[in-house]
């Protein structure tokens, strides 16, 4: 077990000022009139480029995406003077029926993030939140070291001048950093967020959810996972750096350790009880172990141990640049559901398991990969199989092969970088 330890971060308006909202980016490491508290322990750190701990907090700030940005984070690896650190900012000013909605970036990576919480409440009230109950929570790792994800809040319902407050909870260990970047207040209601059955990822994760039934997360990436050998190369909807897709980083899991994904609940009923599940999967690792998609009850528990799977697919299928559709049909679904997707870890860290692209449609699926003794390999396997009785997995390739000096440069069906079959060399020493 790790102790916690807490972060606070507390702003609002400059008294009076009421006609536009609060927008801080913290480039030229300015505060935008933010004070440290006195009375902390702590205090929050402004970084460009990454952290000083390894393997946790983000490579870049979010405003300029590159080593020129500010942001402001929690070092976790500092801790000699205690946890808590404090930011105050002037008070924002109260307005009968005014609303408001809080915005801001945040990276959580690190294998053991702790929480980030967000507070508004009467300034009068003093800025100890242990006694008061978040608007938002989230906790554990959540992206990984290139992506930034975005928050809202809604802090509306005010009678007084009022003081938001985001908690950073660090965790003992050092790969615990949590930063964020770009707040706002906007003077206006938070935006309707997506909770969509067609998700790119690319904002966020749609009302997509991390199970706590599991042993670690899934993480909102961009660009190749930070292990060499293993995962995709860039996202399959952009097919570039711009994307985001979730994935398992198979360096921090233990063998079989589970990560499980849950939809939003979809609304099954009598007229409509046929659904077709749609994700595209990455699967380029040695010792890949599997994937895994479920169909369950809306309520029911998602500890999966007595679940049957209704997709599952297990070893390296891919190379680095590709992406496989999956398709997944959920039928006699007459009631409320959800869809859980489950990534096991292999035996090495050469285990990286990466989705993108779901989408859930309601009709039975239509695969462009029929069962064919005739098949181009374009658009998938069409219905081959790796078999289960010998020492590698063939994957599926663009371009050129990963090992140079061997393997072609092109695929023979159209002679150029799509797809073809091939084993790696790497792959036969165990």
């Amino acid at each position: 077990m790790y102790s916690l330890g807490w972060v606070f971060l507390v702003f609002g308006l400059t008294t009076g000022v009421t006609g536009q909202g609060f927008n801080c980016t913290f480039e030229g490491n300015n505060l935008c009139g933010w004070t440290q508290s006195t009375i902390d322990s702590y205090d929050l750190v402004l970084d460009s480029g990454g952290t000083a701990s390894g393997n946790t907090g983000p490579r870049y700030d979010h405003t300029s995406g590159d080593t020129s940005g500010t942001y402001l984070h929690r070092e976790a690896n500092d801790r000699q003077n205690g946890p808590d650190a404090v930011l105050l900012s002037p008070e924002v000013a109260y307005i009968m029926d005014q609303v408001y909605c809080f915005v801001f970036w945040y990276n959580m990576f690190g294998t053991d993030t702790g929480s980030l919480s967000v507070y508004a409440y009467p300034t009068d009230d003093g800025h100890d939140v242990s006694s008061k109950q978040p608007l938002f929570s989230i906790s554990g790792q959540q992206t990984g070291q290139h992506a930034w994800l975005r928050a809202q809040v809604d802090v509306s319902n005010q009678t007084s001048n009022f003081t938001v407050a985001v908690e950073l909870t660090t965790t003992s260990s050092a790969k615990s950093d949590i930063a964020i970047d770009d707040v706002e207040l906007w003077l206006t209601d938070c935006p309707m967020q997506s909770t969509s059955f067609n998700c790119s990822f690319d904002d966020g994760p749609c009302g997509w959810i991390q199970s706590t039934d599991d042993d670690y997360n899934w993480a909102l990436e961009r660009e190749r996972t930070r292990t060499d050998h293993t995962g995709p190369r860039f996202d399959h909807t952009t097919g570039d750096a711009t994307g985001l897709f979730y994935y398992i980083e198979g360096n921090d899991p233990s063998l079989n350790d589970k990560a499980v994904l849950l939809s939003p609940v979809i609304s099954g009923s009598l007229t409509q009880d046929s659904w077709c599940l749609s994700f595209w999967y990455n699967m380029y690792g040695r010792d890949i172990a599997s994937l895994h998609a479920y169909v369950i009850p809306a309520g029911q528990s998602t500890n999966l141990g007595t679940q049957t799977p209704a997709f599952s697919v297990t070893g390296q299928q891919t190379g680095q640049r590709l992406w496989i559709e999956a398709l997944v049909d959920a039928t006699n679904q007459t009631s409320d559901f959800i869809v859980a997707l489950e990534a096991v870890a292999g035996s090495t860290k050469l285990t990286d398991i990466a989705i993108d692209d779901v989408t859930i449609s309601p009709e039975l699926c239509m695969s462009d990969t029929d069962l064919s003794f005739s098949c181009n390999f374009e658009q998938g396997y069409c219905g081959w199989t790796q078999s289960t009785d010998d020492d590698v997995n063939l994957a599926l390739e663009r371009g050129q092969t990963y090992s140079s000096s061997t393997g072609p440069s092109f695929d023979h069906t159209l002679g150029s970088k799509l797809e073809f079959l091939h084993t790696r060399s790497e792959d036969f020493v165990k």
